[in-house]
């Protein structure tokens, strides 16, 4: 008996979804497809007390650069842009340097390739090219430009803005100028120091080309404030809806409902509004609430049921 015959007959669904993250983590696509072919999950999220925590089997896949096992799991299904956890950490932003020290500039390109958003952010506004300019580990120079280069060729707003007021060029800046090559004596740390250097003023150059701010130029502090305010109200305001999809969008909650789809329209328009409902597609337990609240949402804005 195979692997799928036995998982299909005897494993559980918290059996094949165990199976399923450990074999992506081992690089083992083979297995992994016939895992997902037997029923597994490929949206899943991990909610185990450990290093998985709050990733899914995509994130996992771009956390340890497994090109074959991030087209094989988008191919069976899963979502390039699904949030996961209360930080909503992204497979890309995993890929980009969500990790400490390691940014997977392949499997950046390859789930921008497969359609992944390159402006999501985080609920304290780090999106996936801020991360790649933030996630500092020596030798990570070349890695970190190629993947910056590939979001940014993928539309990645360079202007993005933290809740702390941080810019991908900003934080590339302090820590460039943080460097003292004063020294005319070079020795070989100080080279390896150069080069890491130069890898960074490549990266601010490409910032830069792309009409990056500079920090004088950038945002003012209330508009800053109020960008990263209405980051966090679409946030909250989504999870509050996804809460609501139980009492049902057209009975016990159809005025919280109405409410919180015109604010979302105040925010962010239609394109909010669409994001809200993917939303509730993905985490609802059937498609009766996505209809519900499509006919709940009629007449909002250009919202037609």
């Amino acid at each position: 008996m195979g692997i799928r015959d036995f998982l299909e007959k005897f494993g559980s669904q918290q059996r094949k979804q165990d199976r399923l993250i450990k074999e992506v983590g081992h690089g083992k696509v083979e297995r992994a497809r016939a895992i997902v072919q037997g029923g597994a999950d490929t949206n899943w999220v991990c909610p185990y007390d450990n290093h998985l925590i709050d990733k899914t089997p995509l994130g996992i896949a771009a956390l340890e650069d497994r090109v074959d096992m991030i087209r094989m799991l988008v191919e069976a299904g899963a979502d390039v842009n699904l949030v996961a956890g209360s930080d909503h950490v992204t497979a890309l932003m995993w890929a980009a340097g969500e990790a400490p020290r390691r940014v997977q500039c392949t499997s950046v390109a390859a789930l921008l390739k497969a359609g992944a958003d390159p402006n999501l952010a985080k609920v304290d506004g780090y999106t996936p090219l801020i991360l790649a300019c933030t996630a500092y580990a020596y030798g990570q120079g070349v890695r970190r430009l190629l993947a910056a280069r590939h979001l940014i060729e993928a539309g990645a707003d360079v202007n993005a803005v933290t809740v702390d007021g941080e810019t991908a060029l900003s934080k590339l800046l302090a820590e460039f100028n943080g460097y003292d090559l004063t020294i005319p004596d070079v020795s070989r740390s100080e080279h390896g120091l150069r080069i890491e250097h130069d890898d960074i003023r490549d990266l601010i150059d490409a910032l830069r080309q792309a009409g990056a701010h500079e920090p004088t130029e950038a945002p003012t502090s209330d508009e800053a404030t109020r960008d990263t305010e209405e980051a966090q109200r679409e946030h909250v305001l989504m999870d509050e809806l996804v809460g609501l999809g139980p009492r049902g969008f057209l009975e016990g909650a159809v005025v919280r409902t109405k409410e919180i789809g015109a604010e979302l329209h105040e925010i962010g328009g239609m394109a909010l509004m669409l994001e809200a409902h993917r939303q509730v597609q993905l985490h609802a337990s059937s498609l009766v609430q996505a209809s519900e609240l499509e006919h709940a949402w009629h007449g909002i804005g250009e919202w037609q049921a």
